[in-house]
C-alpha cells in the first residue's frame, strides 16, 4: 500500500498565523475480495502507549456517521492499556449488530497535531481503525472532498469562510 502523507497549509486568520494548522489527508486505498481498488477517507496517525517505547502507526477509515473512534483490543495491548481497566461500553455497529469494548483516552498525533482521543478497544477480528466524531469533529472541521480524494482537518475559525458560502 502506499504511504498516506499528508501535507500542511498555514493561512493568516484574524491578522496572525493560526495555532492550529490544517492538514490534508489523501485518501487511503484499499483491494476488495473481488480485486477492485477502493477509496476510502482516511488519515494517518501516531497512537502514544502507556510508556514511550509504545507507538502505534496506523492509517484510520474516517467515519462521520461513527460516534466514537474504535480501535481492535490488540492494540491495547500493543499500546500497554490495560484493555479490561477502561469502562466497559457497547458499541452499536451495521445491520443493530452489538459489540462490547472498553472505553479509553488515548493520545492521538495527526502529523505534528496532538490531541486526546476518545476510543472504545473492540475484540472481534474484523474491527477497523475507525476515527469517528466525538473528540475529532469539535477540534476540527472535517471535509470530504470526494472530487479529489482527500480529506480535509481545518482549523474551526476557517469556518467563517464556510459561512459566507451557504
Amino acid at each position: 500500500m502506499e504511504r498516506n502523507t499528508a501535507y500542511y497549509c498555514t493561512e493568516r486568520i484574524d491578522g496572525g498565523v493560526s495555532s492550529m494548522k490544517n492538514i490534508v489527508f489523501p485518501y487511503g486505498i484499499r483491494f476488495q475480495e473481488d480485486t477492485r481498488m477502493a477509496v476510502f477517507p482516511a488519515a494517518e496517525a501516531r497512537i502514544q502507549g502507556s510508556r514511550s517505547s509504545e507507538t502505534l502507526y496506523s492509517i484510520f477509515l474516517i467515519d462521520s456517521g461513527a460516534t466514537v473512534s474504535v480501535l481492535p483490543a490488540g492494540d491495547a495491548e500493543l499500546l500497554g492499556i490495560p484493555l479490561t481497566k477502561g469502562r466497559r461500553t457497547v458499541v452499536r455497529g451495521l445491520g443493530a449488530t452489538d459489540f462490547l469494548g472498553y472505553r479509553h483516552v488515548i493520545t492521538c498525533t495527526f502529523e505534528r497535531a496532538t490531541i486526546r482521543l476518545p476510543v472504545v478497544f473492540i475484540d472481534h477480528p474484523a474491527t477497523l481503525r475507525i476515527l469517528g466524531r466525538e473528540g475529532l469533529f469539535e477540534k476540527y472541521l472535517i471535509v470530504f472532498d470526494e472530487s479529489k480524494r482527500r480529506t480535509l482537518f481545518l482549523n474551526p475559525k476557517e469556518r467563517t469562510h464556510i459561512d459566507k458560502l451557504v
